[in-house]
């Protein structure tokens, strides 16, 4: 037999076998498609029978109802799951629905909810700019507002790739962003609803036209080497990362005369903000006739976004605001530590950190990002879809290691990585520092070591981070 149940074609059984191993995958909220999809090609091979699978998966279930019993919350979670089934197998149909409800007494609006969306991942069902701002909150988290704010000329500019039209009031944007808060995946996440290429050009690595280095040409090409067609690149998501680092703001390097290397890179970034310019770039050799075989990308349908923490700019931001000013017998008027200053942003600032009045007259809007407060970085690892704290538990899971992080265990991180001052960023690191050894002590791609569980709590996680010679186990 070769049907599907739940999206999945098991084979080498009889119905009632695959139905069952199949809804015991899909109902293990934290089993992975691709965990799922590991364990059905052993069991294709003879590897794993169908009392391990059930085995597997019966502490799963039991959770899951444990969770219904205690009216938890768990829709969001499989949602993301039912989202990530559909990259990886087919959805269920309203047949395995039924299955479900008659052989193991769950309903469908037990997992999702009576409203829930299912949003494709490709973004072929968003119509608009709501929806796809939806669909990326369901990634990034502490930024609605700038989420909201983007959505509007990043669905201008996938509406326009998809239909293949000239869209001329979609403008470029300026995306101010503290470190770690989420810029980078926000940016990637788009790439990925969008379907649009997307062109990291470091503006610390470029150098403008006339100069030896690396141009935006070069990096554009590149992207035609590695086989993106002409006609995708012409939408193209162009992210100039480090933008605040094109004026070398605070060195002494940049004259007065506005001919040293920061004027000219940012006369070149203008150019990919005029309507009917075009970019030439070098895609090999014609075999023909031996010359090199140049393409012309007009830049009217690129999305271009100037990406930078802008460290620094709230103390011209205080200044032009008379913030922390002397008054009177040289008391200090001081500034409220929570306010996010770099919000108060004008271009007045921005000529002040060096930008030229031309490019700044070219872009069309100035979004800031919010840093990532405790309780962010928290959400992040708790419900942010395809977040670290889920790719941890499936390596584990395909090493025989039912891994689980408590809240907090995950506030213990947070709180770390908050205090770094790194934001998310850090989180890997702090991850990888609390992990090392139960990975060094439980791996064993021989399959030797038998399946445990392994519970990590916020007393774990503080004598990882914080003690240097900790030799106690695990929870």
């Amino acid at each position: 037999m070769n049907d599907l149940f739940f999206g999945i074609a098991i084979n080498n059984c009889d119905e009632a076998t695959a139905r069952d191993i199949a809804a015991r995958l899909f109902i293990s909220p934290r089993l992975s498609a691709t965990h799922a999809k590991a364990i059905v090609d052993l069991f294709h091979a003879g590897k794993i029978s169908h009392s391990k699978i059930v085995e597997l998966c019966e502490p799963h279930i039991k959770e899951f109802r444990e969770m219904l019993i205690a009216d938890e919350d768990i829709t969001r979670s499989m949602c993301d799951k039912l989202n990530e089934w559909t990259e990886v197998f087919e959805a269920p149909t309203d047949f395995d629905y039924a299955y479900l409800y008659e052989e193991l007494e769950i309903d469908a609006d037990d997992l999702f909810g009576n409203d829930r969306e299912d949003i494709p991942a490709d973004g072929s069902e968003i119509n608009s700019a709501k929806e796809l701002a939806n669909a990326l909150k369901q990634y990034i988290k502490g930024q609605d507002e700038s989420i909201d704010h983007l959505a509007v000329p990043f669905y201008q500019h996938m509406d326009s790739a998809r239909k293949g039209y000239d869209c001329p009031i979609k403008g470029s944007v300026m995306v101010m962003a503290p470190t770690g808060c989420g810029k980078s995946e926000l940016m990637r996440q788009y790439g990925k609803i969008s379907g649009c290429p997307i062109i990291y050009i470091n503006c610390s690595e470029v150098r403008p036209t006339g100069w030896r280095g690396l141009h935006i040409s070069d990096m554009i090409a590149r992207e035609l080497n590695n086989g993106v067609s002409v006609e995708r690149l012409k939408y193209a998501v162009v992210i100039l990362d480090e933008a605040d680092k094109v004026t070398k703001h605070g060195c002494k390097i940049v004259t007065e005369n506005g001919s040293d290397e920061s004027y000219d890179m940012m006369r070149d970034l203008m150019k990919l903000l005029d309507v009917g310019f075009a970019i030439n770039v070098d895609n090999g050799i014609d075999t023909s006739n031996g010359t090199p075989r140049i393409e012309s990308i007009p830049v009217d349908n690129l999305l271009v976004v100037f990406m930078g923490a802008f460290s620094g700019i709230d103390k011209v931001i205080k200044r032009r605001l008379n913030i922390n000013r002397t008054i009177g017998f040289g008391v200090k008027e001081q500034c409220n530590e929570q306010t996010n200053y770099m919000k108060m942003v004008t271009t007045e600032d921005l000529e002040e950190w060096g930008y030229m009045p031309e490019l700044l007259g070219r872009i069309s809007d100035i979004v800031v990002m919010n840093p990532l407060s405790t309780d962010d970085i928290f959400e992040i690892m708790k419900s942010a879809k395809d977040n670290i704290i889920g790719c941890h538990i499936d390596y584990a899971q395909r090493n025989n290691i039912d891994l689980n992080f408590s809240d907090d265990a995950l506030r213990a991180i947070a709180e770390e990585a908050y205090r770094s001052g790194l934001g998310f960023r850090n989180v890997k690191a702090l991850l990888a520092k609390v992990t090392n050894s139960l990975y060094f002590n439980n791996i064993s791609s021989s399959g030797r070591l038998s399946s445990k569980r392994v519970d990590i709590d916020g007393e774990y996680i503080a004598s990882k981070l914080h003690t240097q010679h900790h030799s106690q186990g695990y929870k």
